[in-house]
């Protein structure tokens, strides 16, 4: 090794020392030197450049010549032809290799993207590291749990109170409106108003359109290039004028670029905040529906800052603090932190870290499984290829050749395989998509994908081509040419483990997704408390609806196709918001959900009373200061149900009333199984966001066109916007759905590939016995006999599969049900356990019935002629 250049990678020297002629190593090194210091070391483009440059040097003018015999010659040269002609010579064995290594390639790729997608949320922004969202924290009775918006005063007070500290400031606010433009009219629900300083304080591109000041004007409105073709095709919309609801003309200020990555605000039109900024409910600092960011130099500062909120908090909520008993507080949430946490209230976009963590360890999982198959076929072919090695040998064939001869031939398999899987991933992606409502997009020229694929085809080919290699170099030719060919003992349980660690992924996905199965099951069959067929829920979500909707609901329950009709502030399974309540006498203060409703509440939704009386005309009066509770009210305020009636309480941040409980519900499930019940008021009130309709079963479409003709009448400028509510209900969990049925298709895969290493398996075993089989048939034994000596010890390999995936599931699958408030109990699912090891072994016994039928139907003289 020549002296270590500092200006130079040792690297670098290297190949120049090594494979250069002596006489040009000077001129060369000086060369590198000079072009090294016209280079910014610091960048990855600049080193780039560097090992470009290297690699020029190395041509045939400047190479040293190599003699044949030596090693560096049979290192870097081996015949192509021979290797062509080896895998041709085992074709089935070949297509058996490349078909089973690209379908797990094929997931590699799809689940490496998919992966790559999640992980690349909001990367994009310049000053990501600085950016932080304001969360409140507040609990519900001994539970924690943040809460993603804030009002509009938080950030200019943050601002005036902590200016050493932050940096800047920023407000969102999102809503839908209705947009026209010439004879288009759309109903828009991705709009959002933001502070002027939006496109600075985050990296959003603009294709046209001054970052510092495309918000200045309140009317002002940025768009997507998706909304800009809707609305003005292939016309410039810079300066056009949109109609919002009817009456606001908004002025095309600028249009978006496409976004390098994806980001957790998901928004086609961003409107200026100064349009709202006067409105009402920006002043009041309890009317939260805003996100609030702010700009910090550091993490350390941002610590500094969650310190101090508890005093700032205090000094503009003090008196309400008292009020209520119970207090409210903030922190900082880093933009990284956002997509993956868990946070309520929240309209961002928001994935699943366990998710993406369980996915990338199927990923890897699949790589191994595809890598274990071609190692046990490639050991299983080495008997069949015994002689031509021991030829090789006997004619002077070097043990290096021979190795990298077939790493070579791995090297192809492998190459093969994965452009074969690449053209699969980009035929399948879009039927993937689609499948499972995902965006997952290809990007094979990115930098850190090349890496990655080139590391991952090294790591491959050495995994599964390397111990091959030196196994069938090894191979010694008086053995080979006496029939004595036969493999260490210690190489049997080698490719025994192989196939056991492969089922026992296989039968913990399989366990896995049966159980996932039976829990969407549970959740979907278990009974909420309430009704959901047949009710249509309906936005309140435009001026016209809501002046008109006590009409609405009259001319709804006119019609015969219509039998209930209810309005409320959330359904169950919607909206529920929390305050603090106060009960009278010596019953302590709790935090309770509410629900503002009207009298038919109960009823739509055939909600239970457990005792007293539920809302009704009878008693319009008395219902202003009537109160509904649920079951678990009591529970945590230590009432019975005799007790509960007549109990007063006060809502201290929302009036001085009293309130009087005149009925307790049943418990019914307001909110997601993943949560507890929780302690809920029913009250009458006129915050009414919604109006459920129970519609005739047997008329339920014509009941629905009825609703949307009322609409039409009441509210004609807009369009009505509904949702069946058992539709809405399954919203809840389709992120659960989703996972299982993306688990059910890699378990597939899984269970595939581990058949094909039996399949390679049994093809070793009935090699190496088959001279054994021949006598056994020659004596009488049966084709079954043959089958089950075959089938015994996979058998057993399966059964200690299952010993050990089955504890490894439990315990995942119990992890992962802690998720649910209500679960299924595994001590009552054990037969699904037994089920998918049984599942297992069946497939394993019909892959062993394939590949093994054909040798014991085989004339015994086929096999022992030569004896």
């Amino acid at each position: 090794m020549p002296a270590e250049n500092h200006y130079i990678p040792g690297w670098a020297l290297w190949l120049v020392h090594r494979l250069c002629r002596e006489e040009l190593h000077e001129e060369i090194e000086g060369n590198l030197i000079e072009y090294k210091e016209g280079l910014n070391p610091s960048t990855l483009q600049s080193k780039w450049k560097f090992f470009y440059q290297v690699l020029t040097y190395l041509r045939p003018s400047t190479i040293k010549s190599i003699s044949q015999n030596s090693k560096f010659y049979i290192m870097f040269n081996f015949n192509i032809v021979q290797t062509i002609r080896g895998l041709w010579m085992h074709r089935s064995t070949t297509i058996l290799n490349i078909s089973g290594y690209a379908l797990g390639m094929l997931c590699v790729f799809v689940l490496f993207f998919y992966i790559k997608g999640e992980l690349a949320y909001d990367n994009f922004h310049q000053n990501k590291d600085e950016i932080y969202r304001v969360i409140r924290l507040s609990e519900m009775n001994g539970e924690k749990y943040k809460i993603g918006v804030t009002s509009g005063p938080y950030a200019p007070h943050l601002a005036l109170d902590f200016p050493v500290d932050i940096k800047s400031t920023l407000r969102i606010y999102s809503t839908e409106a209705l947009f026209e433009y010439e004879d288009k009219t759309f109903k828009e629900d991705k709009l959002l108003f933001a502070d002027p300083n939006f496109f600075e304080f985050f990296s959003f591109p603009l294709s046209v359109g001054d970052p510092a000041t495309v918000l200045d004007v309140p009317n002002a409105i940025v768009l997507s290039k998706a909304a800009a073709q809707k609305y003005f095709g292939n016309e410039n919309p810079l300066g056009k004028t949109l109609i919002l609801d009817k009456e606001e003309p908004f002025v095309v200020s600028g249009v978006m670029d496409e976004w390098p990555a994806d980001s957790h605000l998901d928004f086609d039109f961003m409107g200026s905040m100064k349009y709202i900024e006067d409105f009402s409910f920006m002043k009041g600092w309890w009317n939260n529906g805003l996100f609030t960011y702010v700009r910090v130099e550091s993490p350390l500062i941002a610590e500094g800052l969650n310190e101090k909120f508890p005093q700032f908090m205090d000094k503009y909520f003090g008196k309400d603090f008292e009020r209520s008993g119970k207090r409210i507080d903030i922190e900082l949430e880093s933009l990284n932190d956002i997509y993956f946490d868990q946070v309520r209230y929240d309209w961002a976009k928001h994935g699943n870290k366990d998710a993406v963590i369980l996915l990338a360890g199927v990923a890897v999982a699949i790589l191994f499984i595809a890598c274990f198959n071609y190692l046990n076929l490639a050991i299983a072919l080495s008997f069949r290829r015994a002689k031509e090695i021991g030829m090789r040998k006997v004619l002077g064939g070097n043990k290096l050749r021979l190795v990298l001869q077939f790493l070579g031939e791995s090297t192809m398999v492998c190459l093969v395989a994965i452009l074969l899987a690449v053209g699969m991933t980009e035929v399948i992606l879009p039927t993937f998509n689609r499948m499972f409502d995902l965006s997952v997009v290809t990007s094979w020229l990115d930098s850190m994908v090349i890496t990655f694929f080139a590391g991952l085809l090294v790591v491959t080919v050495l995994l599964s081509g390397l111990y091959p290699a030196i196994l069938l170099s090894n191979l010694k030719p008086l053995e080979v040419f006496k029939g004595q060919t036969h493999l260490r003992k210690n190489n049997l349980w080698l490719r025994k483990g192989l196939v056991i660690a492969q089922f026992s992924i296989s039968i913990f996905m399989i366990i896995s997704t049966l159980i996932i199965k039976e829990q969407l099951d549970y959740v979907n069959s278990k009974s909420l408390g309430f009704d959901r067929e047949a009710i249509v829920m309906v936005d309140f979500d435009n001026e016209e609806i809501r002046d008109n909707r006590e009409a609405f609901k009259t001319r709804l329950l006119q019609s015969s196709k219509i039998k209930l009709a209810t309005s409320m502030s959330g359904e169950p399974g919607g909206f529920h918001d929390g305050t603090t309540v106060d009960f009278l006498g010596d019953v302590e203060d709790i935090r309770m959900r509410t629900a503002f409703v009207d009298e038919n509440y109960l009823k739509v939704f055939n909600i239970d009373l457990a005792i007293g009386r539920d809302f009704s005309n009878e008693y319009r009066l008395n219902d202003a200061h009537a109160a509904l509770v649920n079951q678990k009210t009591l529970q945590d305020l230590g009432l019975s149900l005799e007790e509960a009636i007549g109990t007063k309480f006060r809502i201290p941040m929302w009036d001085t009333l009293e309130h009087v409980v005149v009925g307790v519900t049943e418990d019914y499930h307001f909110n997601s199984l993943r949560h507890k019940m929780e302690p809920l008021m029913i009250v009458p009130g006129h915050y009414h966001r919604r109006m459920g309709i129970k519609l005739d079963h047997s008329q339920i479409f014509e009941g629905l066109r009825e609703v949307e003709e009322i609409y039409a009448e009441l509210a004609p400028n807009y369009p009505i916007t509904y949702e069946f509510m058992d539709d809405s209900l399954e919203q809840l969990y389709a992120e659960e759905k989703q996972q299982s049925q993306i688990f059910q298709m890699f378990s597939g895969v899984s269970i595939f590939l581990a058949c094909l290493g039996i399949f390679g398996l049994v093809s070793f075993v009935v090699e190496r016995r088959r001279k054994e089989f021949g006598i056994r048939k020659a004596l009488g034994a049966s084709v079954v006999s043959l089958l089950q000596i075959i089938s015994r010890e996979f058998v057993l390999m399966i059964a200690v599969a299952s010993v050990i995936s089955i504890p490894l599931a439990w315990y995942a699958i119990q992890l992962w049900l802690e998720n649910f408030a209500y679960r299924i109990e595994l001590i009552n699912s054990w037969e699904t356990f037994l089920i998918g090891a049984l599942l297992s072994l069946i497939l394993a016994l019909i892959t062993i019935f394939i590949r093994s039928l054909r040798s014991a139907n085989a004339n015994p003289t086929e096999s022992l002629r030569y004896e």
